[in-house]
């Protein structure tokens, strides 16, 4: 019996991270693509990158909301979404372009420019839209994490 259930488990666990993250991050591809119209900064790399990011994000979400005995809501879904379609980029940041954490936050805290296409845009967009959760800790422990990857 016991096995059954681990199969339950692993089953419903798939169905979340593949069928509802991959719904949920095609979704935000769309979205993405209307700041992209001249450029193709969407690669199919990049795509298969943030897919990966965030199935991670939405399996430790998954596992933190069922210690919390609640599932997610929708702003959690898309907010996990966005944090995990952010992840390589801001890691791009850091190793290809050597920004540091300084930089990367002033990058991605102004405004988008009128005319602006690149990654940076990208990077700001979902900055903005995970901002709108207005989560204080959040916000520090994003900080936090740049500040490390500079060490």
């Amino acid at each position: 019996m016991k096995y059954l259930y681990v199969l339950k488990t692993y089953f419903f666990l798939f169905i979340k991270i593949y069928w509802i993250n991959k719904r949920l991050t095609h979704r935000l591809f769309k979205e993405l693509s209307t700041l992209d119209t001249e450029q193709d900064l969407l690669t199919e790399k990049l795509k298969k990158r943030i897919f990966y990011y965030t199935a991670q994000s939405y399996m430790c979400a998954h596992w933190a909301c069922a210690l919390r005995g609640k599932g997610l809501t929708r702003q959690e879904r898309k907010n996990i979404v966005c944090l995990g379609a952010i992840t390589p980029i801001l890691d791009d940041f850091t190793d290809k372009t050597k920004l540091t954490s300084t930089e990367i936050l002033n990058l991605i805290r102004s405004p988008i420019e009128q005319g602006e296409r690149n990654e940076a845009t990208l990077a700001k967009y979902l900055f903005q839209q995970l901002l709108k959760m207005q989560n204080e800790p959040f916000n520090n422990i994003l900080e936090e994490a740049l500040i490390s990857q500079d060490n």
